[in-house]
């Protein structure tokens, strides 16, 4: 019995394809998405709606508060963890998302990185609070091709990164590139939904518009419950709804600021999808990728 894994670009429909799938096949969903493990941040991270939770065991969704911190290497500890409890039942598990590092995580074995002590955590933690641009900029000395992969703003990954080479004295790529791989490929069945940029930007701008109002108000509760300063709030979309709260930016400019970020994060899983599995998995159309994925797997007997 194989793990089968749904990858795609954001707002190709992975949620709604594993549903399908694991309503028809018996199965249970892994969620591979940094925002959705947050309680509270439902719009803009496209959460399954609460019946799809009900009818289809989820795990990984809402299962931190959003002040709580979630590592990449936790994701993976627990995705084989749950992995092996789904097959144990008899049922199938699916995995499905589009965050990079947790996929990244799972298939280079990141959990098999040495923990970082945590007076080196807390030192980056607190130099982090002041200035974050700084330490990315001793990140892109020592580690740049770990640099190119994130954001300059993104504080928790830099840390992660730096904290990794001051502990061990290797780059976080260096330990990617040497270390013993765990052969997941060979336990999974990956599915990659293919789409045109034309037809994705036009499901990217629908969706974006579509969620607007939503987003606003759920952005709203999130701040008078304390967690405007967490890490989910500086996620696509609610990044620029607190802007716009706070009279920063416009609701136009809000909108276009979030189209174009998502069309570049976009972009930027299209070329991770084809770097890593090029050849490892099976391209499939987004517009009828249920049916294919369904005489696939009845050709092959079924994971």
């Amino acid at each position: 019995m194989k793990t089968i894994v749904i990858l795609g670009q954001t707002a190709t429909g992975k949620s709604e394809l594993a549903f399908r799938l694991a309503k028809t096949l018996n199965g249970e969903i892994i969620s591979a998405d940094s925002i959705q493990i947050y309680k509270y941040f439902d719009v803009g991270s496209a959460k399954p709606s609460k019946t799809c939770l009900k009818e289809i065991k989820h795990h990984l969704i809402d299962i931190k508060e959003p002040d709580e911190d979630y590592s990449a290497q936790e994701f993976s500890i627990q995705a084989k963890q749950i992995i092996q409890e789904i097959k144990s039942i008899g049922k199938i598990p699916m995995l499905c998302g589009g965050t990079l590092f947790y996929i990244d995580a799972l298939l280079n074995s990141l959990d098999l990185i040495p923990q970082v002590d945590s007076k080196i955590k807390n030192f980056f933690d607190s130099v982090g609070n002041e200035n974050v641009i700084n330490l990315y900029k001793w990140l892109k000395i020592i580690d740049p091709k770990w640099a190119q992969k994130i954001n300059k703003n993104d504080k928790q990954r830099t840390i992660r990164a730096l904290s990794v080479f001051l502990q061990t004295g290797s780059s976080l790529t260096n330990f990617f590139n040497t270390k013993k791989k765990e052969n997941f490929f060979e336990n999974c069945m990956i599915f990659s939904l293919q789409i045109s940029d034309n037809v994705l930007e036009k499901r990217i701008i629908h969706r974006t518009t579509n969620m607007l109002d939503g987003l606003i108000e759920e952005t709203l509760n999130i701040i008078k419950m304390g967690f405007a300063q967490t890490k989910p709030m500086q996620s696509i979309g609610y990044r620029q709804a607190l802007l716009y709260i706070n009279g920063k930016i416009t609701k136009e400019e809000m909108t276009d600021s979030i189209i174009k970020e998502t069309k570049l994060y976009a972009k930027r899983q299209k070329t991770y999808f084809s770097s890593k599995f090029k050849d490892k998995s099976i391209k499939v159309d987004y517009k009828n990728a249920f049916e294919t994925i369904m005489e696939y797997l009845y050709q092959s007997h079924l994971p």
